[in-house]
Formats: structure tokens, C-alpha cells, sequence
């Protein structure tokens, strides 16, 4: 009987906690491809303050029209991935990279995040949640408090049944 009940954890908890884990982890980030001077590359999840990200000491801003979306975390089952904005950077640059023309250059990456009070869009943020009310219904955010259920339910019936 505990190899069952080992099995039902597997089989039910393990996936929604990996789907809440990712959902957690990605929320309010962007994933930044970052070309470093030497010609190495890091992706990394970055924490957006409203239209600008924040990489470490560097800050960049974010045009609409430049983001890509991709899956994240790569190379995991497309259940258990979930889809994170994209931009495309130079390390040293604060304009998002177009992904045709590499060219463009225009503000240094760190005179941006200097410049960036983030004291004053926390209470833009917190302002703007104030006014909202509360947060709106989302489908995609209960299916793993659906499955939470789903599988205590069978676990419950499980044991009666023993």
C-alpha cells in the first residue's frame, strides 16, 4: 500500500509542484539573452520594473516591438514550461538588440539603471494594485490548485477504501 500511496505522490504532486515552482519563477521576469565583449552569451531570468529589466548592476529598457517569447525553462517537457517574454541585449548597451539589425547602439546599460528610481515605481505599481482592487480570475493559474485537489481527493479515497 505505500508503494501506491509513493506512486500517487509521484504521479500527482511532483508535476504541480513543478508547474507552481516554474509559475513562481517566472512571475513579473523577462528572460534576457545578454551578448557579453568576449563573445559569450548568458540567458537569465531578470526582474522587470515596469518597462525596464534589471540584469545584475545593469538595467535595461524594454520596446514592445523587440520581444520575442519563448519557453522556459529550456529543455523541460512543454507541460511543465511557460512562456517568458524575451528581449535581446549587448551587456554594455541599454537598447534592446533588434533581431535582424545587430547594429543599433544609443544609451550605456548602467547610465540607465543610475537612472532608474525604484522607489518611485514601487509606489506607482502599488498605486495602480490600489486602484485595480484585487486580482482578476485566471484559469491557467487554478490548474494546479485543481490538480492539488484532484490528487488529495484520490489519496482520500484511497485510504477509505483500504
Amino acid at each position: 500500500m505505500t508503494g501506491l500511496v509513493i506512486l500517487v505522490i509521484l504521479v500527482f504532486v511532483g508535476p504541480m509542484l513543478l508547474l507552481v515552482m516554474n509559475k513562481m519563477k517566472v512571475k513579473g521576469k523577462m528572460a534576457c539573452i545578454v551578448t557579453k565583449d568576449d563573445g559569450s552569451i548568458d540567458i537569465r531570468l531578470c526582474r522587470m520594473v515596469r518597462q525596464f529589466v534589471i540584469y545584475g548592476d545593469y538595467g535595461y529598457d524594454v520596446y514592445p516591438k523587440r520581444v520575442r517569447v519563448m519557453r522556459y525553462p529550456t529543455g523541460w517537457p512543454s507541460m511543465f514550461q511557460e512562456l517568458v517574454p524575451v528581449c535581446l541585449y549587448n551587456q554594455k548597451d541599454a537598447i534592446p538588440l533588434d533581431w535582424k539589425n545587430l547594429s543599433e547602439r544609443y544609451i550605456s546599460s548602467m547610465k540607465l539603471k543610475s537612472s532608474i528610481d525604484e522607489n518611485l515605481f514601487r509606489t506607482v505599481i502599488e498605486t495602480q494594485k490600489e486602484i485595480s482592487g484585487g486580482k482578476k480570475f485566471n484559469l491557467r493559474r487554478m490548474l494546479p490548485f485543481a490538480l492539488l485537489a484532484v490528487g488529495v481527493l484520490f489519496l482520500v479515497i484511497l485510504l477509505v477504501l483500504r
